[in-house]
């Protein structure tokens, strides 16, 4: 069977979270993607604001810590912990804070246009279908789908998973990446003894109508370590 050489610098993203501001890691001209965008917004007491332009590409916001207002062609959204604000193409943006929020960003171009959707987790949360347990002895983890069919886009989906302590987030062993493109964020909690793991993919492009393009059947997955 053939096999094919991978470039580990094309998979592995470290120190993705170590700079202030905002800052996009991984694109299709560096890595393995063919569509998605991954990057990070921190903000603090250093620095309180980041502004930018969507341009083609859909972008979802998810707030892994702290809180901030997104600001979206001029109107204000107040974006709390594990909310996420799901922003249209040729959209102009700015994220303030007067804490600290970091923000995990996720986008891919598309052709159509969807409206701005704010999600809030206090309400996904409620919902069996959006936050569910999975896994056995040793691997139970929490998952919750934040940008999925709730939401309406054209190619991105984005959630975050949290293990159990002491427990694997995929075990057994596996990928996603015959059913869709994928990147996983990944933050260990020494401490704790716990994972985190924050999703963005792109969905099946088998049902894309406003974007369609050549089926995704790729068998490397990109991680991000923190």
């Amino acid at each position: 069977m053939a096999t094919t050489s991978l470039n580990a610098s094309k998979l592995l993203f470290s120190g993705t979270a170590s700079r202030r501001g905002r800052h996009i890691s991984i694109t299709p001209a560096n890595s393995e993607m063919a569509h998605l965008h991954y990057g990070r917004i921190i903000l603090g007491s250093e620095e309180r604001r980041a502004a930018f332009a969507t341009e083609g590409r859909e972008t979802a916001l998810l707030c892994m810590r702290g809180a901030c207002s997104v600001t979206v062609d001029g109107k204000r959204h107040d974006i709390g912990l594990y909310d996420a604000i799901y922003v249209p193409r040729g959209s102009a943006v700015v994220v303030e804070t007067t804490g600290e929020v970091d923000l995990v960003e996720c986008a891919a171009e598309v052709s159509g246009d969807y409206p701005l959707q704010v999600i809030r987790y206090a309400e996904l949360s409620q919902d069996p279908k959006l936050r569910f347990r999975a896994g056995g002895e040793s691997t139970t983890r929490d998952l919750n789908i934040v940008i999925g069919d709730n939401v309406r886009a054209g190619r991105i989906l984005a959630g975050f998973t949290k293990s159990q302590q002491g427990n694997w987030t995929s075990w057994p062993p596996h990928e996603h990446a015959k059913m869709l493109e994928e990147m996983a964020i990944i933050r260990f909690n020494a401490a704790a003894g716990r994972y985190s793991q924050a999703i963005a993919a792109m969905r099946d492009t088998s049902n894309l109508v406003t974007a369609p393009s050549r089926p995704i059947e790729r068998s490397k997955q990109p991680a991000v370590a923190q």
